[in-house]
């Protein structure tokens, strides 16, 4: 199913980026925002690009999984393990928590969730503000990640002692 461009502007860039902060935050590499941003569209764009040819269904997620993974591998300079593990890690969250989303607005809205997910794709601002859910959900999973990993940090005193 093709992605309409107000959807990949709104949605898939937005969804791409937090799915990138998750992969940054999972090798704990230092967040380098410009090329988080970088990653995150070259995310976008490949779901939109894989998307328009007949590919079987969830061909793009395995896409953005080796995308991630090739990040982190090559820019990053991560260990082949962490990064897969992240880039992996990263797409099971965005599944899980886009799927736990789309099962309760559609108990909400009185449908079973498979005729709710063909509405979402006749209807793209209905199908952004739902995406815009779980993409929030990814973001604020981000922030309290990178908040635990922050306080966890143990600081070094003056003396050379670590205080934890």
């Amino acid at each position: 199913m093709s992605i309409p461009i107000l959807a990949l502007i709104l949605q898939g860039i937005p969804e791409s980026i937090a799915l990138a902060i998750l992969g940054y935050l999972f090798t704990n590499t230092n967040l380098n925002w410009f090329r988080i941003t970088i990653l995150g569209l070259m995310c976008a764009f490949t779901a939109y690009f894989l998307r328009l040819f007949p590919a079987g269904f969830g061909f793009h997620i395995l896409a953005i999984i080796f995308v991630i993974f090739m990040f982190l591998t090559y820019v990053e300079k991560i260990s082949v393990i962490p990064a897969l593990t992240a880039a992996f890690f990263s797409e099971v969250l965005l599944i899980v928590i886009e799927a736990a989303c789309l099962s309760v607005i559609a108990s909400f809205s009185g449908q079973d969730i498979s005729s709710y997910i063909c509405h979402l794709a006749n209807n793209v601002y209905q199908r952004i503000a739902v995406a815009w859910v779980h993409t929030l959900i990814l973001f604020v999973l981000a922030y309290v990640i990178f908040y635990f990993k922050r306080r966890r940090k143990p600081t070094i005193l003056t003396s050379g002692r670590r205080n934890g």
